[in-house]
């Protein structure tokens, strides 16, 4: 089991393109099959909120976890735990997780899916192309079980103060890899609030650049997503194992 599935990471998947100004009425009309699977019953009762509509950017989300977000340049599709409150006979309402906990490893290949899926159907979307791809893995947990990778690393920025760290807020973006068509790079942030009652939280935000631009079509977007998706989660192990965050083996590197 991969530590993304052990600690019940949460994916999202994005897709950058060449910026194109469409409304956002027109977003979500080309949307609405997606957004037409979430009328249910036979009150035709919408299971999904609007939470953003800008004139040029709109988010929705799903009851059962699956967020949709959409802007000049860029289309994501990214899994949140959703709750809502059911009222009781005589008493107060009871909150009730309406997404279903799944592996992270479960979610990436029907995230691809549904991104793909809602992609193909943006207007114009055939005369644009990809230019990123991004994979993000979100994690909410105690600093007693981070992977040993991440412990190390809080470990050692916290060395100057003997350990003695109250909170953190850590943004380091890095260049992984390069070749002649693709950059991979990664956006690592770890944070630990001040209060006591929040966990700290782990975000990798990877991210594949990709030269030349390539064109919208749908077995090259499942080829991308497919190479991306091994190489971000070859990284995240990385990542959790920690040998990059070993001060022998770097020293050996040098």
């Amino acid at each position: 089991m991969v530590w993304c599935d052990k600690l019940a990471s949460t994916p999202g998947i994005g897709l950058t393109f060449d910026a194109r100004l469409i409304p956002s009425a027109s977003i979500l009309a080309a949307l609405a099959p997606v957004f037409e699977k979430w009328v249910l019953g036979e009150n035709d009762k919408l299971e999904f909120t609007v939470d953003r509509l800008d004139p040029f950017s709109l988010q929705v989300t799903s009851y059962t976890g699956y967020q949709y977000g959409v802007t000049h340049s860029r289309l994501a599709v990214e899994f949140v735990h959703r709750m809502k409150l059911r009222p009781t006979s005589a008493g107060p309402p009871v909150a009730e997780l309406t997404s279903q906990p799944l592996p992270f490893t479960t979610l990436i290949p029907e995230i691809s899916k549904r991104l793909v899926e809602s992609t193909m159907l943006l207007p114009e979307i055939k005369t644009r192309k990809v230019k990123r791809i991004g994979i993000i893995s979100t994690t909410a947990l105690d600093e007693a079980i981070m992977p040993p990778g991440i412990a190390r690393f809080v470990k050692y920025m916290g060395r100057p103060w003997q350990g003695a760290v109250e909170d953190y807020h850590f943004v380091i973006t890095s260049e992984l890899r390069r070749d002649s068509q693709s950059i991979d790079k990664c956006i690592h942030t770890l944070r630990k609030p001040a209060d006591p009652d929040q966990l700290p939280s782990l975000r990798f935000d990877w991210q594949r650049w990709l030269d030349p631009s390539q064109p919208v079509q749908v077995e090259l977007l499942e080829t991308l997503l497919r190479d991306a998706e091994k190489s971000a989660m070859m990284y995240f192990e990385e990542l959790a194992e920690g040998n990059r965050f070993d001060e022998d083996l770097l020293r050996s590197a040098t």
